[in-house]
Order: structure tokens, then C-alpha cells, then sequence
């Protein structure tokens, strides 16, 4: 069920149910919080709060300008003051996972632990960079729709988007209901992002980190060697899966997070 709060005028969309202690979920980019559905339903059975919401631009969220990945973790800052849920622990899925991140920075002091899924710290190199600028001025010139249908094949194993079409095009669809400025804002976020790797060293809490073995977004020496900075690390390193792990393995990722919210929640 679809719930909103204003943000400095703005809508922002997100799921809430569930009672005990509250795990919020960020979706990555081109998605929204229908991403996390499988999760949602067995979470009623963790004895927690469930939380997602769309962050600007995308789902049934209001588009932001010139909303950076800084501001995006004060939206869920304010999104916990709503509903008053005091500590978190805060998931992200690759550009969730960078608002995770900055969130951590800005408010460590209500973090419970912390997911970083699909994700990483680290700034965008040079050539990323220069690949988003483009995209946003081909965007801007061409609009979003063109853009969409090649970026979320690409986002899967080759071999698992060709058995799975269907699953590829209902998230081309999705994409292609979404405003293509708010596309445009979320790559200028991404692009201008900061690297975060020295808050993933300082970080207190627990870390989870879920890694595709598959994932071609970044190398995957990166995406383990960030498994080694936090003091303590939940560490998933999944065997013929890619960047979109909660489409290709839902029930894997599910169970995955459910055993993390167990230890943080009822074993410490």
C-alpha cells in the first residue's frame, strides 16, 4: 500500500507495515521500491518494520531538481523523523546502496547496520563520468525512452536476460513510465558523487554486503575488496548472478537479509 509525506513540497512515496525494529529499503537507478517486493512479503515474518520508499523521479515519487545523492539521504532522514522510527538499519541497492552510504556519513549516529547490495563506495572513474554525461545529454536531445530499453538488459547476465525477457521488459516498461528528468538528476547525482570509502572503514555497525559474482558494472576485485574495510561484515559473494540479484535470486537475497536482520536484531 502506497503511503507519501512532503519533502520541502514534494511527494515521496513509500511502503510501511510491520512492527519491531525498522530496516529501510533503497532501490537502485531506473527502479523503484516494487523492487524489493519479495523481501517485503517475508519480512512480515521477521518481527521488524518493513520500509521502502521511491526516491525522487522514480515510482510515484515527485522529481527533484538538481537533488544530489546528499540530499537523497536527508530525504530518508526525513522520512524517519515522519514516521518517528528513531535507528535504522539502511539498505541500498547499487544507487540506493550510495544514498546508504551518505546517509552513514550525515547520521551515523542512528544507524543499526548497514547493507550495501550490489553497491560500492567508491567515486566513478573518469571514463563512468564521461559515459554519464552523455547519456544525459542524449537523454535531454533524444528523451529517456531509447536510453531505458538499453540500459536494463545490460544490467543482467546476458544469459539470464535471453531466458528471462519478460522479467527485463516489465523493468524496461516500469522505466519508461518514469520522468526523464528525474533519470536526468539521478546520473548528474551519481556522476557527482564522492568517494565514500573512508566512511566504510569508520563505519560502527554491521555491514552487510550481497556481491554478484557476474556484476560487470564495476570490477569484481572492487566490489570484494570494499567487503574489507568495515570492522564487521556479513559478506555474500553469489555464484552466477549479476547486478540485479533481487530479480534473479530473490528467494537467495531474501533469506540473505532475513539472516542479517535476525543477528543484528536478536543475537547481539
Amino acid at each position: 500500500m502506497m503511503n507519501a509525506y512532503i519533502y520541502n513540497g514534494n511527494k515521496i512515496a513509500y511502503e510501511k507495515k510491520g512492527e519491531g525494529p525498522a530496516m529501510i529499503f533503497l532501490h537502485g537507478f531506473c527502479e523503484d521500491r516494487s523492487m524489493w517486493n519479495t523481501v517485503s512479503a517475508d519480512a512480515e515474518n521477521w518481527g521488524i518494520t518493513f520500509i521502502s520508499l521511491d526516491l525522487p523521479g522514480f515510482g510515484e515519487s515527485d522529481t527533484i531538481e538538481d537533488c544530489g545523492i546528499e540530499e537523497m539521504a536527508d530525504i530518508v532522514h526525513a522520512l524517519c523523523q515522519d514516521l518517528q522510527v528513531g535507528r535504522i538499519c539502511l539498505m541500498g541497492h547499487s544507487m540506493g546502496g550510495y544514498v546508504a552510504l551518505a546517509f552513514a556519513e550525515k547520521y551515523p549516529e542512528l544507524l543499526t547496520a548497514l547493507g550495501i547490495i550490489h553497491s560500492h563506495p567508491y567515486e566513478d572513474g573518469t571514463e563512468k563520468k564521461e559515459a554519464r554525461q552523455k547519456s544525459i545529454e542524449f537523454i535531454e536531445k533524444n528523451g529517456s525512452a531509447s536510453y531505458v530499453r538499453q540500459l536494463i538488459p545490460k544490467l543482467f547476465p546476458s544469459e539470464y536476460a535471453s531466458e528471462h525477457p519478460h522479467i527485463v521488459q516489465s523493468l524496461v516498461d516500469k522505466a519508461l513510465t518514469y520522468d526523464p528528468k528525474g533519470i536526468i538528476n539521478a546520473l548528474e547525482a551519481m556522476k557527482n558523487r564522492p568517494d565514500r570509502t573512508q566512511i566504510l572503514k569508520s563505519v560502527e555497525v554491521p555491514v552487510l554486503f550481497i556481491v554478484g559474482k557476474l556484476d560487470e558494472l564495476e570490477p569484481n576485485e572492487k566490489l570484494i575488496d570494499q567487503t574489507h574495510l568495515p570492522n564487521i561484515a556479513s559478506i555474500h559473494l553469489l555464484e552466477q548472478v549479476g547486478h540485479m540479484g533481487l530479480f534473479e535470486v530473490p528467494e537467495t537475497i531474501s533469506q540473505v537479509i532475513a539472516d542479517f536482520a535476525d543477528f543484528i536484531f536478536h543475537k547481539q
